[in-house]
């Protein structure tokens, strides 16, 4: 799937294959970042605050936006314990 959603692609597909990484474990920016090929800016201002703001995700730290750890994930994560 990770092949799939480098380079060029539709934000619809990019915005999918994220939620379908999100789900799978918490990831940190940097980590989506370094699986999808982007630049970690572009992924956070252009499709991680926009997803966030439209329910798509949700922060692992909701508290605190800036946490060292903080991560993104999904309703599916809803039942995975934190640490």
């Amino acid at each position: 799937m990770l092949a799939t959603l480098k380079g060029r692609i539709s934000t619809e597909a990019l915005r999918h294959g994220i939620c379908r990484l999100c789900a799978w474990t918490p990831l940190t920016v940097e980590q989506l970042a370094t699986h999808l090929g982007k630049g970690r800016h572009y992924l956070r201002n252009k499709h991680l605050i926009p997803m966030v703001r439209d329910g798509q995700l949700r922060f692992r730290y909701p508290e605190s936006a800036k946490h060292p750890h903080q991560a993104y994930l999904t309703m599916q994560n809803e039942n995975q314990q934190e640490p």
